[in-house]
């Protein structure tokens, strides 16, 4: 039978356990805190109470409640980060404390008071190294920012190794024989969240897709109504060309008058690259941007050097992509510039470049440029700042990479983006 005090020691230590373990999980400051103090003393009064009120199965699940709770108020975060955090908390002092319990046993010692301070001691202690020398906030950052499937799986298999520490604490029956059925209810957990995630990931990307298609079909329609448009001007252009011969008697003459002409009739005719390109809704979206552009007296120059894009990111996830590249582009280039855009694919890989003219990058202007809300822009800053935090995120999502460098072109420097994923 444990002595009171040396129950209550362990209380509180296995509370400061915690204390610890979501700080550092959380990456979260102990001055950061909302007070942590006051938080521990109140859970430790209130858990004795309860574990004193209903000394059974209903006091433990109420500690259990009032534990997460109170790491809910300290902490500060979102009641979903705050159960991961809590689990691999519970986790971490379950295990350990089992794994005490037998090194313990091989040592022959048998005092109960022996054994639970001194596993709670050493739980601490170990607590306080991991926290100090590992960085286990990235782990966490790693596990609440990867696959959905991994977070659901964590959260249930919790609930099932409850339900069995329940079992064997509180029941006087035969923990051994709940085994198979524990067993096959979590193995029929575990499949069926893999299935009903994966399909939920099929069903929202879909859905995206839907969205998407929805609102930039339209666009591509414009797009293509607007070249039938401009068929009548392609005819007169091919007219004029015709003509050219009689208006210029000498090969160089002419030469320079032909070059000249179809370059502007080029460059008028430019954007019915991208009816060519697979991805009509990027090709829609596109077309609506050098819509934009010409509102804000800029021209969105655009070339396809491959038809045929293929990625892994999905397309409405692109459309994101290209989207804060060319904003960030006209709303960085001045009134009637020029503002480029390039795609190509190659190795199941697209890459989305776009140039524009801008001041020369230093090194500390790098390593902002990506932090959130920081922006160049003098006025609106509460609106800005956001986009290129946002594609670093993105991008890194799915495995991809980004180039930021100065180009010079004619003496002129222009900020150049260069997106492979």
């Amino acid at each position: 039978m444990l002595h009171p005090a040396i129950d209550l020691a362990c209380f509180a230590l296995e509370a400061i356990v915690d204390l610890i373990m979501f700080s550092a999980l959380l990456g979260i400051r102990f001055r950061n805190l909302r007070h942590p103090i006051i938080g521990l003393s109140l859970y430790f009064i209130c858990g004795n109470i309860a574990s004193y009120v209903f000394p059974n199965a209903f006091g433990w699940v109420t500690l259990l409640l009032l534990s997460y709770l109170t790491m809910l108020y300290i902490t500060k975060v979102s009641p979903f980060y705050t159960l991961m955090a809590y689990i691999i908390s519970y986790l971490y002092n379950s295990f350990s404390e089992d794994f005490f319990f037998m090194v313990f046993s091989k040592a022959e010692i048998q005092d109960e008071n022996i054994i639970a301070f001194g596993s709670s001691l050493l739980l601490l202690i170990i607590a306080v190294i991991i926290c100090h020398f590992v960085p286990i906030h990235r782990f966490f950052r790693y596990l609440m920012k990867g696959s959905a499937v991994t977070r659901f799986l964590l959260l249930h298999l919790f609930a099932i190794y409850i339900i069995e520490t329940g079992l064997y604490k509180y029941s006087s029956a035969d923990i051994s024989s709940y085994i198979p059925y524990i067993a096959s209810f979590a193995l029929v957990i575990v499949v069926t969240d893999i299935v009903l995630l994966r399909q939920q990931r099929i069903i929202s990307r879909q859905q995206h897709d839907l969205a998407n298609y929805e609102t930039y079909q339209p666009m591509m329609t414009d797009l293509i109504q607007d070249i039938q448009g401009r068929q009548h001007d392609f005819n007169n252009h091919l007219a004029a060309i015709k003509m050219l011969p009689y208006n210029y008697k000498d090969y160089d003459s002419l030469a320079h008058a032909l070059a000249s002409y179809s370059e502007n009739v080029d460059e008028s005719f430019r954007d019915t690259e991208l009816l060519k390109i697979n991805m009509s809704i990027v090709a829609g979206f596109i077309h609506s941007k050098m819509l934009t552009a010409q509102r804000m007296h800029r021209n969105l120059c655009v070339t396809v050097q491959n038809r045929h894009l293929t990625s892994i990111m999905p397309e409405y996830e692109l459309i994101r992509v290209i989207g804060i590249l060319i904003d960030n582009a006209l709303e960085a280039s001045p009134e009637n510039e020029n503002v480029y855009l390039t795609l190509d694919s190659k190795d199941n890989r697209i890459t989305i470049e776009t140039l524009n003219r801008g001041q020369q990058l230093t090194q500390e202007l790098r390593r902002n440029m990506f932090s959130t809300g920081y922006t160049t822009k003098t006025s609106d800053k509460e609106h800005h700042g956001y986009g290129l935090s946002n594609l670093k995120k993105l991008v890194e999502q799915y495995g991809g990479e980004i180039c930021l460098d100065n180009k010079i072109i004619d003496g002129v420097s222009y900020i150049h983006f260069d997106v492979c994923v």
